[in-house]
């Protein structure tokens, strides 16, 4: 009988700290994901593909019909964070740096040649 009493406190001592126990072993990036990069209404959308710690894919983003950009992308994925460059038209390079803070959320920086430095979250939409 003593030893279901002691799970039953580890489950609630984990519980209690906050710890789900999904962070060890998230999801993954594979797949679509979405955010709002301004709060103005410029959404992001990236198509990654994972495989062991290589990401590829493409990116979009648009503000209305008449601004929108296609883009690729790589990088490495070491749980939990993602590390991608995103591979614009013009020869701009960006550099997202994330994190897989929830199962379905991805949150970090998007940082741009010369410094300018902004935060973006992405969901699995």
């Amino acid at each position: 009988m003593k030893r279901p009493c002691w799970i039953l406190a580890l489950c609630l001592a984990a519980a209690v700290s906050g710890e789900s126990g999904w962070a060890a072993e998230p999801r993954g990036v594979g797949g679509t994901w979405a955010g709002d990069v301004d709060q103005k209404g410029t959404l992001m959308t990236l198509e990654l593909r994972s495989e062991g710690g290589t990401v590829t894919g493409n990116g979009h983003q648009a503000r209305g019909a008449l601004q929108a950009v296609t883009f690729r992308v790589s990088g490495t994925w070491r749980p939990p964070r993602l590390l991608l460059t995103l591979h614009l038209a013009d020869g701009m390079a960006p550099v997202l740096d994330a994190l897989q803070t929830e199962p379905e959320k991805l949150a970090g920086t998007l940082t741009w040649p010369g410094g300018t430095v902004q935060s973006l979250t992405f969901v699995r939409p």
